[in-house]
């Protein structure tokens, strides 16, 4: 599994109702403007906080991937290459983030 996945991708994932975790690792301020629909707000701090119930949602469907992001994708992929060093393999990052989302998918939703 690659480190990123695109919005594209991950619309056609949404839209063919494919099982999947949606996890936004902004600010609570920032996942108040805006979000992705059926995510969950695990800010970037508390994830190490997070570690074991993140190994519990992995493993208990190793083929649903755990998808997250950030408002440019830059903090989900730190988020995901560590939780990869920690052994949790189906994670990925939203390249561009919601940011990216936005631009290039919904360009009806807000951006800041």
């Amino acid at each position: 599994m690659d480190l990123e996945l695109s919005g594209a991708q991950l619309r056609i994932l949404m839209e063919a109702g494919g099982p999947h975790v949606l996890i936004d690792v902004r600010e609570p301020w920032e996942h108040q403007l805006v979000r992705l629909p059926n995510d969950q707000l695990i800010p970037m701090a508390y994830i190490p906080m997070q570690l074991d119930s993140l190994r519990t949602m992995a493993a208990e469907d190793s083929s649903r991937p755990l998808i997250f992001y950030c408002h440019h994708g830059i903090r989900s992929l730190q988020v995901v290459s560590w939780l990869r060093s920690q052994g949790i393999a189906n994670t990925v990052s939203l390249r561009g983030g919601i940011d990216g989302w936005a631009r290039d998918i919904d360009p009806e939703m807000e951006s800041y």
